[in-house]
């Protein structure tokens, strides 16, 4: 007979669990921040700031993210290439507006987002939303939009709000930006070393809830440094925000620089059969192909070699060294069998007998990335000026930096869509369409 409850149901908590699932960013160390939540709900700024991630400005940046417009996505077919065919869209306007535009069209559709933001080095300009003008009349006449209408404004080190400036502007961004992701969609966000601590701060702000990891990749981008007062800076990072779970950033393909070693385990120390008796057992071999596994061998059964023929022309052949030693594969049966692909058979010519090696072309991507081909100087800025000479972007990144983070979301779903709001020169177009042409 079932038990009777004496408890009905917990709808506090039921409630609590939906409203986590639609605005994670709202839950901190378990509890429903409801200040938050109402500014998410509504589009009026209030209230003093509590104690969590916090800025002047953050509670106008919110209710900003939810204002709607009066605006639309206006076609251009004169200016466009194969309009009718293409499957590549360049939208030109405010990037705030535009994420608001696309709510519908692309919502929950974009499995990977890559943003190349301006960095807060107290030179260069950065975006601000305005949140008390809704015209655009005192945008023109204080001089605070550029030539495609993209509001800007100086953001000196000097400026009390140095931080708060660039959060905000970043903030009601991310908002929208994380609304277009599929279930298991990722974002990737660029920046040197003046904003990535908060940034990573403002992301578990906007993707919080405990359901995506955030990992910061370094990039070397700058071998020979950037002089600073105390270090000289030869990097910069990629911050990867991804759903948790099996999987969801691709392994990286080193088939040009592959891992070749023996399976025969041949590691410090004795690791003889005695000390795994479930790593020794035959791979049978015929016409220099494994065709199959056997069985962990009897304790009382020694072969006589290395390579034993049988009569129906397989060979068996052991973990057995050069000088008689019976040791042992690398891995038990099941695990080897796993990677049946990456095994070879090799003719070890100095023994006079056949070998098996592992090939290994696949491996998790590093968090440091200090591969030539990441220099922004020698596969950015040169690669760009032979492309469009005098073009007046500074420090494009390398185009192998792209393609990598790309190539670690994408790499088995062709028809994944990729978003870039910060589009600069072009590089995530560049790499997309790159590896469009390389997979035909």
């Amino acid at each position: 007979m079932d038990k009777l409850r004496f408890e009905s149901a917990n709808l506090t908590a039921t409630n609590v669990d939906k409203i986590v699932e639609l605005f994670p960013g709202v839950v901190t160390e378990g509890k429903v921040n409801f200040d938050l939540l109402r500014s998410l709900l509504g589009d009026e700024v209030y209230g003093d700031e509590a104690y969590e991630f916090t800025w002047v400005g953050k509670r106008a940046a919110i209710a900003e993210a939810g204002r709607p417009i009066r605006k639309t996505l206006r076609p251009c077919v004169e200016e466009s290439k194969d309009w009718d065919t293409t499957e590549n869209l360049y939208i030109e306007g405010d990037n705030l507006d535009v994420l608001k535009l696309l709510q519908e069209s692309y919502l929950g559709k974009v499995k990977m987002i890559y943003i190349d933001p301006p960095y807060n080095t107290g030179k260069n300009y950065i975006y601000r939303n305005d949140f008390s003008v809704d015209t655009e009349d005192y945008l023109e006449e204080s001089g605070e939009l550029d030539e495609t209408g993209a509001r800007l404004v100086a953001n000196p080190r000097t400026y009390a709000r140095f931080h708060s400036a660039w959060l905000t502007m970043m903030y009601s961004r991310l908002i929208l930006a994380r609304n277009l992701l599929s279930k298991d969609g990722v974002l990737v966000v660029a920046i040197d070393e003046n904003e990535q601590a908060t940034l990573k701060m403002l992301l578990n702000e906007v993707f919080g809830g405990g359901g995506y990891e955030i990992v910061c990749v370094s990039v070397v981008h700058n071998p020979g440094g950037t002089q600073g007062g105390n270090f000289s800076f030869t990097h910069e990072y990629a911050i990867f925000v991804y759903p948790q779970g099996d999987r969801m950033i691709q392994l990286q393909d080193r088939a040009d620089n592959p891992d070749i070693r023996p399976l025969r385990d041949v590691s410090t120390g004795n690791h003889l059969r005695t000390d795994a008796r479930n790593c020794f057992y035959p791979i049978f071999v015929k016409n220099g192909e494994i065709i199959g596994f056997g069985d962990v061998s009897d304790d009382s059964y020694h072969p006589e070699s290395a390579n034993v023929q049988r009569s129906d022309g397989v060979i068996e052949i052991y973990p057995i060294d050069a000088s008689g030693n019976e040791r042992k594969w690398v891995w038990a049966r099941h695990t080897v069998e796993s990677i049946r692909s990456e095994l070879r058979v090799v003719q070890n010519s100095r023994r006079g007998i056949l070998d098996i090696e592992r090939v290994k072309t696949h491996f998790n991507y590093k968090t440091v990335w200090n591969d030539d081909k990441y220099n922004a100087n020698s596969y950015g800025t040169k690669l760009l000026a032979k492309l469009m000479p005098n073009c007046g972007f500074d420090f494009p990144k390398s185009l192998y930096t792209v393609l990598d983070c790309v190539k670690a979301v994408t790499l088995n779903d062709q028809n994944a869509i990729v978003l870039d709001f910060f589009s600069g020169s072009g590089t995530t177009a560049h790499a997309v369409m790159q590896l469009n042409a390389e997979d035909g």
